[in-house]
């Protein structure tokens, strides 16, 4: 199959041969000159029936027995090989969109004039709400998705090899042996070092962005005819994410698939897709080719989109937003003396011991006798690459994770003498994984008035009540979501409410590990600036780790850099960015995407 462009070169070419046969009035050529017109009549065929067409496509889910209409009357089509790219606000309907056609939404939530998958010379399969639809012969084969949130899509009781060697079998037919060569295979080719310790591995025993690429790996495994990808670099540093991108690039030519990619970074976007459906509130607001669309914006919504974002090289004191424009930074203050410090870390080492059976363990060194300290009032960012030990860090800081070496101190104290309670009331850390951070059956509202009421903040039930309140609508939630259960949420959402948690503590550290990763860009520029602000007007001292360099760029004084455990550049972060010296921090700003 071919895309349009490719069915043009084929019929000039084609024309330009019988051109030749026919002057020269020969039939050797007869037989090839037939076969090249059949082989373009079924591309003709091909590009000319979509592969998959949604109409009127409509979501509705009842919230406290109110209707609430997440997507209102959508329509699209995707072409075979042909890659979409769906942006837009949190909760503006790209993901359930996606859900609803791979049959995932509540009975009764979808109602659409049609959702068609037509996969080359098969018969056509009907998606739609009411259909009698084989979905486990559609799914993971024909429609295969990369989800959002790895760790609630991934099996937490079964080991990583084993589930993409489970896709493998069911679809491809695989023996045992087969599978596993082709799941060690996936594993390599989605840049995962260790490919035998992560095939043994469990879910929680790796880092967010390995677990994504897990989902990368089953799900580009079975070739399927349209891949939907939900934010799937999202938990992935920048160097990966465009090794990742091209991978899928290059997969989705050679087996010619179909690509839905809906993502909130709008530089990946251009780099990803053909054509963008810009949404807002569940409306098709602008539709277009992606050039066209990026460069040239004819909705205010979308010009918005591409403003809120932050820069690498353009540093500014304010980013802007859909209320506000962006404000310029003049110059940056200095970082705090060493007497200031607020953190001290001093030769800190982690260890994980990672057991491949019941004989064999390795021995995996997390952190390496890492010195690094934050000072007072200042915001320390922190990048590398998945699995570098950033989390890690963080936890430890935290008092989660358990050093195997070395010591940490707050405010001149070694953490061992703090009380836990104390100690949990000065540090608050947002953490990677919304979904796994918030009680699946805990009201959001509780979960936020939970944290003040353990801390004796507030007078009273009342005063608690209204400060969550407060703290909702300062993270642009509204009130009535504080009966709701995490569920009923996007994925931006959650990340919003555990930020609101976290600052629910009123603290005096926070550690926020990839805070904004989930958010799409215009929310990302308002925590951002709420970031900013309460260092200002709080003192508020922070420890930011982050695969975005640009919104570090933007935030922090300062950056470490680390690798295998280990910083291995640290300094302002004008002069880490404009003149890295580290060979991997090179790597890491020349990978950034850029509009």
């Amino acid at each position: 199959m071919a895309n349009g462009y490719q069915v043009q070169e084929l019929l000039v070419f084609t024309d330009n041969l019988l051109k030749f046969a026919y002057f020269r009035q020969s039939l050797q050529d007869e037989p090839y000159v037939k076969t090249s017109l059949a082989v373009i009549g079924q591309n003709m065929q091909a590009s000319s029936t979509p592969l998959l067409s949604v109409k009127n496509l409509s979501i509705t889910f009842s919230q406290e027995g109110e209707p609430v209409a997440a997507v209102q009357h959508l329509s699209f089509l995707v072409r075979a090989g042909e890659r979409l790219g769906s942006v837009g606000e949190s909760g503006s309907g790209k993901s359930v969109s996606a859900l609803a056609i791979m049959g995932l939404l509540p009975i009764g939530a979808v109602k659409a004039d049609e959702i068609k998958l037509q996969v080359f010379n098969q018969s056509p399969e009907d998606l739609g709400p009411s259909a009698n639809t084989n979905w486990q012969a559609v799914r993971g084969k024909q429609i295969g998705m990369i989800f959002q949130e790895p760790m609630a899509a991934l099996n937490p009781v079964l080991k990583c090899g084993k589930q993409i060697e489970e896709g493998l079998r069911l679809h491809l037919g695989a023996t045992k042996v087969k599978a596993r060569e082709q799941a060690m295979d996936w594993l390599a080719r989605v840049q995962l070092k260790e490919p035998e310790r992560v095939y043994h591995s469990y879910p929680h025993q790796l880092s967010g962005g390995q677990q994504q690429r897990i989902m990368i790996a089953m799900a580009l495994a079975l070739q399927p005819a349209l891949l939907i990808a939900d934010e799937p670099t999202t938990a992935l540093d920048v160097r990966v994410q465009a090794e990742i991108l091209d991978l899928l690039n290059r997969l989705c030519e050679e087996m010619n698939s179909a690509l839905l990619f809906i993502s909130h970074d709008l530089a990946v976007v251009q780099k990803m897709t053909d054509r963008i459906l810009v949404l807002r509130k569940g409306n098709l607001i602008e539709s277009g080719s992606t050039r066209e669309i990026l460069q040239k914006p004819q909705e205010e919504y979308t010009q918005a989109l591409l403003a809120c974002r932050p820069q690498l090289y353009k540093p500014v004191a304010r980013l802007a937003t859909f209320q506000s424009p962006a404000v310029t930074l003049h110059k940056r203050e200095p970082v705090r003396s060493a007497k200031d410090e607020r953190v001290r870390v001093e030769q800190a080492s982690v260890v994980f011991e990672n057991r491949i059976n019941w004989r064999q363990k390795t021995q995996v060194h997390a952190l390496k006798q890492v010195d690094l300290s934050v000072f007072d009032g200042e915001i320390l960012g922190l990048v590398g690459e998945s699995g570098s030990g950033k989390t890690t860090m963080g936890r430890s800081i935290m008092q989660m994770q358990k050093l195997a070496g070395g010591s940490i101190s707050y405010g001149g104290k070694d953490l061992n003498t703090w009380s836990k309670k104390a100690y949990a009331r000065e540090i608050q850390m947002i953490f990677q994984n919304p979904y796994a951070a918030l009680n699946p059956r805990m009201p959001v509202g509780e979960a936020i008035q939970e944290v003040m009421r353990v801390h004796q903040i507030g007078a009273s039930e009342a005063e608690r009540r209204d400060r969550v309140f407060e703290l909702l609508r300062t993270l642009h939630l509204a009130d009535e979501h504080y009966h709701r259960l995490p569920y009923a949420f996007s994925g931006g959402q959650r990340q919003r409410l555990c930020i609101a948690r976290a600052l629910a503590a009123a603290p005096r550290f926070l550690i926020c590990d990839e805070a904004t990763a989930s958010l799409d860009v215009s929310i990302q520029a308002e925590i951002l600036n709420l970031l900013a602000d309460l260092r200002e007007e709080q003192g508020l001292t922070m420890l930011f780790i982050s695969h975005d360099l640009a919104s570090v760029s933007f935030l922090c004084d300062r950056v470490a850099v680390m690798q295998a455990g280990e910083i291995v550049e640290l300094g302002e972060v004008e002069e880490v960015v404009n003149h890295p010296q580290h060979t991997y921090t090179q790597s890491l700003i020349q990978a950034v995407p850029q509009l």
